[in-house]
């Protein structure tokens, strides 16, 4: 078996060699090992040309930016915003305005960038709630006579009529931390100033007590801080956050205190709120008239005992329940607890009338 395997062999290589010849006349070298290669004779690496490194450049020998200034499309075609919205700041600029702002006779300081951003901001935030800002020129229509005549009566300036604009919108709110009515007086400095809040009243709700316990609190305010416009930061913030934040600051100036983010904008909130719903024409506002049905006419009716169901008395009044309420929002329950020795007044309607939406 051995010699047959040879023989193929043999005769496997005599065919090869047979081929070579005829292909070429060479003899093929069989079995040879190619030439080795040295890797140190090779020529050396030449790496592909690398771009040549842009020059350094020095931030601080550059051209300072210049601000870009876009114009802003109202959403009512028919209105002409005449303010331009400043990129850096992303608030809007109304030049109409002037440099001599004040708020209660004391200047506003516009010479400080800080408060010119500020008081962009808060005409930013207004242009962008439109709709906000009608309702608060309707409440503004509504409220203005009755809460100037309390604000000048006890010598407050007319400006903190927005204040409270500012802080409800001249509504009825409640705030997280407690702070009810027009004013958010908190419970212990509406009791300090006067008015009641149990279980069953809460004279915080009631636009005129509420204004003039207000009123008697700014007044105690601006005597402590000998100023209109830290007298309203501390309405805010509390007389005694601002104090310690004199004290610790060393400075008793609004426009110069570092303060919490929502009373450095308090201020400010309140100028723009005055000019959006004075000159809103002028702004690019419209103005506001919401539709709302109010009572023509009313009565006031004495008690001075306790009230087991409101609704059986609104109606032997002759009105309804729902209207009662709408009346006397400081009524907060379903009947009346009389405080001893404590007379209240009740309002009602004269004719049949209809609550309207507040």
């Amino acid at each position: 078996m051995i010699r047959g395997r040879f023989s193929l062999h043999i005769s496997g290589i005599l065919i090869l060699l047979f081929i070579s010849i005829q292909a070429g006349g060479q003899r093929p070298q069989i079995g040879k090992t190619p030439k080795k290669i040295n890797l140190f004779e090779q020529e050396a690496y030449k790496p592909a040309p690398i771009a040549a490194v842009p020059k350094k450049v020095n931030l601080f020998d550059q051209k300072p930016l210049q601000k870009i200034k876009l114009k802003i499309r109202p959403a009512d075609s028919n209105i002409k915003a005449p303010f331009e919205l400043n990129q850096y700041e992303n608030a809007a600029v109304f030049p109409e305005l002037g440099e001599g702002l004040h708020f209660c006779g004391e200047r506003l300081h516009q010479e400080l960038p800080s408060v010119k951003s500020r008081l962009n901001r808060e005409f930013g935030r207004y242009q962008r709630a439109k709709y906000s800002v009608k309702h608060y020129q309707a409440r503004c229509k509504k409220y203005r006579p009755e809460i100037l005549a309390t604000l000048r009566k006890h010598g407050v300036p007319d400006e903190f009529l927005y204040l409270a604009v500012a802080e409800s919108g001249l509504s009825n709110a409640t705030s997280p931390k407690g702070a009810k009515g027009f004013w958010q007086l908190m419970p212990e400095t509406a009791k300090n100033y006067g008015l009641e809040v149990s279980r069953t009243v809460d004279e915080r709700l009631d636009p005129q007590k509420s204004a003039d316990a207000a009123c008697r609190y700014l007044l105690f305010l601006y005597r402590k801080f000998q100023s209109w416009t830290l007298a309203a930061a501390a309405y805010n913030m509390g007389e005694g956050g601002l104090e310690n934040a004199i004290q610790r600051q060393g400075v008793k100036n609004y426009y110069q205190l570092s303060l919490n983010p929502e009373t450095a904008q308090y201020l400010f909130r309140i100028v723009a709120l005055k000019y959006i719903v004075e000159k809103p024409g002028k702004l690019g506002f419209e103005s506001g008239n919401l539709p709302e049905k109010t009572v023509v006419k009313t009565r006031k009716e004495t008690v001075d005992y306790h009230i087991l169901s409101l609704s059986d008395f609104a109606e032997e009044c002759g009105t309804d329940y729902e209207t009662l309420k709408y009346l006397n929002p400081w009524l907060i329950s379903d009947h009346l607890e009389r405080k001893s020795g404590k007379i209240y007044e009740i309002c009602l309607p004269v004719e049949e009338t209809v609550a309207g939406n507040d």
